[in-house]
């Protein structure tokens, strides 16, 4: 089972919030070490210092991960 991390990663060439969540989560190589639990991954949009529309994407993009994992 992929986890969140390598789930984001293959939706970056998507035209969407998500996929702008999945570019701007690329860019940071400790994207890859974060637990794979939404709060872990909101935590660390907020360290980024991420806009609440990322954090949006970000429920959205778990949403959608969560019905298919």
């Amino acid at each position: 089972m992929n986890n969140f991390y390598t789930w984001l990663k293959e939706l970056k060439d998507e035209d969407s919030p998500i996929g702008d969540l999945s570019n701007d989560m690329m860019r940071y190589d400790s994207s890859v070490n974060i637990n794979n639990d939404r709060e872990s991954w909101h935590s660390h949009l907020s360290i980024k210092g991420a806009c609440s529309e990322a954090h949006d994407a970000l429920d959205e993009a778990w949403d959608e991960y969560s019905v298919s994992h």
